[in-house]
């Protein structure tokens, strides 16, 4: 292995010759891994096998998010389906979203504990060949995870996650096997991605595959220049008409359904998160953000001093100040705001 460093990145190359291979190196530097986001073009039975019980091990941690391409047909409808199986038992720890892009061909590991960040670039897919066989190599760059070097990296993968990828489900898995079980295996092959991946939906399957929850949620402000301006380059959010909200947590979830006091604006609305996203950096409003819009049917009210009471009087909150505090709510409470949002 090669090494070069300066004061803030380390350099290395991995060939895959005699000990200096990826996959013994994705063991051990993933010890100290609480998340990892892999971008390659194809993925094996094979080689997912001799990978999984790490992003097992990880996802149970942290999370894990794999985005893979159908270019050509090279990727293993039966690796998909493990992918799938293992995506719902871990409750969306494991998330997988399929490229939009007909010619994805992307090979990068991205590594991020609590302090340093590990960046692998190089030709390496999840096969066996690529993760163990010669002929391939890999640069190997490990910085802080705040490092500028290490987020322009990862803001790639951040933007491609968000914009080009579309979460894998069991009808997409089904009909790229069905495709591919059409094929000559020897005849160069142009997979009918849109076909297969259908109409994209916009929320990360991390929240399909755990019960809907509901929050007390409140707006006090505005987000920084510097927040709004990421958010803008990782989603599309405002394209689309979504409000933004940081959580501070990754427990809300798209899917999941909160009442939202907008102390700011003065009103009172249910609101639909429809996505979720983690910053690859920390902003000076944190890194975990929604994206919502007001309930279809429901009723917005202002937040007077009548209501107010009638709030307190209801028992659906204490002070003023307490509703300005995020909250998991039980369901019954909140169908109780839900009846109040209903009538004019």
């Amino acid at each position: 292995m090669l090494m070069s460093a300066n004061r803030k990145t380390s350099i290395a190359l991995i060939d895959n010759s005699g000990p200096n291979k990826l996959l013994p190196y994705l063991r051990a530097a993933s010890a100290s891994c609480q998340h990892l986001d892999i971008a390659v073009a194809f993925i094996t039975a094979s080689g997912l096998q001799s990978i999984l019980h790490l992003l097992k091990t990880v996802a149970h941690r942290g999370r894990v998010r794999i985005l893979t391409g159908l270019y050509q047909g090279f990727t293993d409808p039966k690796a998909l389906a493990v992918l799938l199986r293992e995506q719902t038992a871990m409750s969306g720890r494991l998330s997988v979203r399929i490229s939009d892009d007909p010619r994805f061909h992307w090979k990068t590991y991205f590594l991020i504990g609590k302090r340093s960040a590990t960046a692998i670039i190089g030709s390496s897919n999840m096969t066996a060949e690529g993760l163990t066989e010669s002929g391939e190599l890999n640069v190997v760059l490990t910085t802080g995870h705040e490092a500028k070097d290490f987020r322009q990296l990862h803001d790639v993968f951040e933007k491609n996650w968000q914009k080009r990828g579309t979460p894998l489900d069991e009808r997409i898995v089904a009909e790229y096997r069905s495709w591919q079980q059409k094929q000559d295996p020897h005849v160069r092959r142009s997979v009918p991605l849109k076909q297969i991946l259908g109409r994209r939906r916009g929320s990360d399957l991390s929240s399909q595959y755990r019960p809907q929850q509901f929050w007390r949620l409140s707006c006090t402000g505005t987000l920084h220049t510097a927040t709004v301006t990421l958010l803008e380059e990782l989603t599309d959010w405002d394209e689309r008409g979504l409000e933004t909200l940081s959580t501070f947590t990754a427990q809300v979830r798209a899917g999941d359904e909160a009442v939202m006091f907008d102390t700011q604006s003065a009103w009172l609305s249910l609101v639909q998160i429809v996505e979720d996203t983690q910053t690859p950096k920390r902003t000076p409003d944190g890194r975990y953000f929604i994206g919502y819009r007001v309930r279809p049917k429901s009723i917005r009210k202002r937040l007077t001093a009548a209501l107010w009471k009638n709030l307190r009087h209801a028992n659906l909150i204490r002070t003023k100040t307490g509703a300005q505090f995020m909250r998991r709510l039980p369901e019954q409470k909140y169908r109780l705001f839900e009846e109040l949002l209903s009538k004019r």
